[in-house]
Formats: C-alpha cells, sequence, structure tokens
C-alpha cells in the first residue's frame, strides 16, 4: 500500500466520522435534545466531536467517555 492510499483511506475515515457525529447531531436536535457526540476508532482515539450550543460542558467529558 502507498503512502498516498493510507492518507486517503485516512481521510475518508475521519470524514466519515465527521458525517457520522454530525447526522447524530441533527438527529438529536429534530428531537429537542442538547448533546455533544463524540466518534472514537476502534482504538479509542477520537475521531470527531461535535457539539450543539445549548449542551451543558459537561457534556463533553460524558460523550468523550461514553465513546470509548
Amino acid at each position: 500500500m502507498s503512502v498516498h492510499e493510507d492518507i486517503d483511506l485516512s481521510t475518508r475515515r475521519a470524514d466519515m466520522a465527521r458525517l457520522v457525529a454530525h447526522k447524530v447531531l441533527s438527529r438529536g436536535m429534530d428531537m429537542g435534545l442538547s448533546l455533544s457526540v463524540a466518534v472514537v476508532d476502534e482504538s479509542g482515539h477520537l475521531l470527531a466531536f461535535v457539539r450543539s450550543d445549548e449542551a451543558f460542558l459537561g457534556s463533553i467529558a460524558a460523550a468523550l467517555a461514553k465513546a470509548k
């Protein structure tokens, strides 16, 4: 596998994580929820994070802990 394929795969993975996070946030907002959403890889490393403006600051740590 070439270096370019590795970068492309990582980029696609990060893009997919951001897409998932935004879809979850959007669905939660449709339900009237204020959320923080974290997406991690299989090793528990953060790939994407989004937070609605109204979400409690404490929800950041909770989202990260739940994602792991």
